[in-house]
């Protein structure tokens, strides 16, 4: 029925959904580009509604069943909203390639946004999750997904069919356990997984074939495997505030290294493998505060290392 709208007309249904949001005290400004800064705003492309922001509202049911009517959508942010459900109707906004959905109350992720499977980017921060449903296999164009501040318990195996999935964020729920299956994501490069309950770096980790940022802050993680070693794309390695008490050698064949955070642990000597790493800053790209060192005498040929480590054994 419109496809054969001029350039600046828009299509009768998405300025029908415009329209009743303004009746619910939501005026919308038309702009040529969103800045997540904004609110309530919406871009306007042949003819269609394609972005859509509206944060720090609440919503009923009604309303948001009125944006599955926006079927051209490709980005929707509804952040900061108080929404607790999902509705079925999302499944209509077939199109959609970046979901926004954080800060707000739900409790599930419902099989109706499984059905995007445009989804590139999904984004669940700052909820009330408590599992990862089989259904969310489905999104095999995901790239990138956030899940962090909730309260999810195991990351299950449905994971390893997001082929396509670069970056994945689970900081700050209960996990227990990296199951093998997370390994199977060839192409991942970041993996955040700070504040949780790890004890253990599996061996496996060592199938990881493009990570390049690993956050594994705030766990109760003792040891780290040589496996480690062999993710030899890594750039960034935080392991600050678990409970290791010494550094494997093998670590020296991470050359891409940049960033090393070991803040916060129960170190006590320094092994030299800190000088064999030649990318990093500052002036190693190593922090190594709160911790209970005594120098190696085998990195004595090193002045800068340990100047940097004295300042900071406090």
């Amino acid at each position: 029925m419109f496809g054969f709208l001029k350039k600046y007309e828009m299509s009768t249904v998405d300025l029908e959904v415009i329209e009743i949001l303004k009746r619910e005290g939501i005026k919308l400004t038309e702009v040529k580009k969103i800045d997540y800064s904004d609110n309530d705003k919406y871009v306007v492309k042949k003819g269609y509604i394609t972005e859509l922001v509206i944060n720090n509202r609440e919503f009923d049911k009604n309303i948001l069943d009125i944006f599955s009517k926006l079927t051209k959508l490709k980005m929707l942010d509804l952040s900061s909203n108080k929404i607790k459900i999902i509705p079925e109707s999302f499944s209509a906004l077939i199109n959609l390639k970046v979901l926004r959905l954080f800060e707000n109350q739900i409790t599930t992720i419902s099989d109706s946004l499984c059905e995007l499977t445009n989804l590139e980017k999904l984004i669940l921060r700052s909820n009330q999750i408590t599992t990862i449903p089989n259904s969310l296999g489905l999104l095999d164009k995901l790239k990138y997904l956030d899940l962090q501040s909730n309260q999810i318990g195991v990351i299950p195996n449905t994971l390893c069919k997001l082929k396509n999935l670069e970056h994945l964020l689970l900081g700050k729920n209960k996990i227990k356990v990296i199951p093998d299956i997370i390994f199977h994501l060839k192409k991942l490069e970041s993996l955040d997984l700070f504040s949780n309950q790890i004890i253990i770096i599996p061996n496996t980790i060592s199938k990881f074939e493009n990570l390049k940022y690993l956050y594994l802050s705030s766990n109760k993680i003792s040891a780290i495997p040589d496996s480690l070693s062999e993710c030899y794309t890594l750039e960034e390695l935080d392991l600050s505030s678990n409970r290791l008490t010494t550094i494997p050698n093998s670590l020296s064949n991470l050359y891409q290294l940049r960033g090393f955070v070991l803040d916060s642990n129960q170190l006590t000597t320094i092994p030299n493998t800190f000088i064999k790493f030649k990318n990093l800053k500052n002036p190693y790209g190593i922090s190594l505060k709160n911790n209970k060192f005594e120098i190696d005498e085998s990195i004595t040929n090193s002045k800068k290392l340990i100047s940097y480590v004295l300042k900071q054994k406090h």
